[in-house]
């Protein structure tokens, strides 16, 4: 199990509407209450995500100026897991990639590690509802701002129609439009090469509204929960995005069976 002491360990998540598993809470309203709120399967840090964060802390550590190079954190250890050479050639590679991207504007600014938060945007309650983008990029001269986000896993993610940065997408366009004005949105997964995609503001837009009813429907069954402990069957919405990664002990579409931690 993860030991919450560990000083290499800076995550923090939204309980009910992490932008990271929003593929499957946009289509099962269970499966965010009841791993929200109820038993789910425990299951300790897979070791490639505990690599993934001390990478994400070297890299955080060299674009804030306290690392001169990735390769300075090799050693730092999380969980029993360890920064290597690969894990720090793989960071470096980010950290280039967000200089370099950055020269497109002279007036380029750049945010690590924003807690960008969209609760309000999508009908949550305040505070509810954020995740944390890993690059921040505002272009003043060029009317965009960019969302980097670094991946280290071994499966390919690309940024097309990625959920999870469009969340990240509007809650930037959220906070710093309030300072800037912007007419795009570039979204980019860093995985050892990067994977790009550029829409509209009002793109972004439409996405939000579309989220909407599936938040006022977990909202209903988070109310649900919380007074009777159980979920009629209806919040219950198998699908393969939604089941893939799903926790939940007990499912009426789905057998799990799994040690309880």
């Amino acid at each position: 199990m993860k030991n919450p002491k560990d000083k290499n360990d800076r995550n923090a998540h939204s309980k009910l509407f992490a932008p990271s598993s929003s593929s499957r809470w946009r289509v099962c309203p269970a499966s965010a209450v009841i791993g929200a709120y109820g038993e789910v399967i425990e299951q300790p840090p897979h070791p490639n995500t505990l690599r993934g964060t001390l990478c994400h802390n070297a890299c955080e550590d060299v674009l804030r100026g306290s690392l001169t190079k990735v390769a300075d954190a090799i050693g730092r250890t999380l969980d029993g897991q360890k920064m290597d050479k690969i894990l720090a050639e793989e960071g470096q590679g980010y950290v280039d990639y967000v200089r370099q991207y950055m020269k497109q504007d002279p007036d380029a600014i750049l945010f690590i590690e924003v807690r960008l938060m969209f609760s309000v945007l999508i009908g949550a309650e305040a505070g509810e509802a954020f995740g944390a983008g890993d690059a921040i990029v505002v272009m003043p001269n060029l009317s965009k701002i960019a969302v980097i986000d670094l991946k280290t896993g071994k499966h390919a993610v690309k940024a097309e129609g990625n959920s999870q940065l469009l969340f990240y997408g509007a809650g930037a366009l959220s906070w710093f439009g309030m300072f800037w004005s912007f007419d795009t949105v570039e979204m980019i997964i860093y995985q050892r090469r990067p994977s790009a995609w550029e829409v509209s503001r009002e793109y972004v837009q439409d996405f939000i509204n579309g989220v909407r009813p599936a938040v006022r429907r977990i909202k209903q069954a988070e109310r649900i929960f919380i007074d009777t402990g159980t979920l009629p069957a209806g919040y219950y919405t198998p699908s393969n995005t939604a089941c893939q990664w799903c926790r939940v002990f007990t499912c009426p579409h789905k057998s799990k069976e799994a040690r309880k931690a």
